[in-house]
């Protein structure tokens, strides 16, 4: 039996753009609207400040998915990796390993607080 996708339709982190009184900031907001943190910045034109904070914003907002969708390639890598050992012709795929390891990496780093 197969593994089921991990993904759930609530998010439960999102972003919206507001002022604090000085700058202009993304919050991140979880789902009871309860701001988790701010990202200040200057929107200028002459900078690229309001894209980037934008971007780290859809990143906060995007973790927790990124998150279960790690978790559930770690998964699914073991299974594969325990087909590898029994057929060693899928082992050759050694780029797999890097990936691997870079997941499980990513994923404890997030666990880790």
């Amino acid at each position: 039996m197969s593994e089921q996708n991990p993904r759930t339709t609530v998010r439960p982190f999102d972003y919206r753009r507001d002022a604090d009184g000085f700058d202009d900031v993304y919050e991140i907001i979880d789902h009871r609207g309860i701001t988790l943190a701010t990202i200040p910045f200057w929107d200028e034109p002459d900078t690229d400040d309001a894209e980037r904070a934008l971007a780290l914003a859809r990143l906060f907002a995007a973790a927790p998915s990124l998150l279960a969708a790690l978790e559930w390639f770690e998964s699914a890598w073991r299974r594969w990796a325990e087909d590898a050992r029994r057929y060693p012709s899928l082992a050759e795929k050694t780029e797999m390993f890097h990936i691997y390891n870079a997941a499980r990496d990513a994923v404890a780093l997030a666990r880790s607080g």
